[in-house]
């Protein structure tokens, strides 16, 4: 995910602050999918970060609103897949509309509680 030439010009702080977040995210990434379960036959860690790395380069360029169910439905679909998981059931569009809306909520008392202080 890093671009080389933009660290190249990054002064040591903010690399090194990069490579640290960095190094968190692939952890993340490995031990949420340990979490869910690893099936065997291909390393689904480096197909997952490179799928959601491509969406979200998609998405950007797309301009795709975070809010968009069926682009977090779509993403369920793919994950399972990938992961090896094609039998298990993924979220339905309400229950994702649902997990948007309460995170949308929470984001907006964070706002309100921050605004006030």
């Amino acid at each position: 995910m890093p671009n080389q030439d933009l660290l190249d010009q990054a002064t040591d702080l903010y690399r090194l602050r990069f490579e640290k977040l960095y190094q968190e995210y692939l952890t993340w990434n490995k031990q949420i999918i340990s979490s869910i379960g690893e099936v065997p036959g291909f390393d689904r860690v480096e197909l997952v970060m490179s799928y959601l790395r491509g969406a979200m380069i998609n998405s950007n360029d797309a301009e795709k609103h975070f809010g968009d169910v069926q682009l977090y439905y779509q993403f369920s679909y793919a994950l399972s897949q990938l992961m090896g998981h094609s039998d298990r059931r993924i979220p339905t569009k309400l229950a994702l509309s649902a997990w948007l809306s309460a995170k949308h909520q929470l984001n907006l008392q964070k706002n309100s509680v921050s605004s006030a202080a």
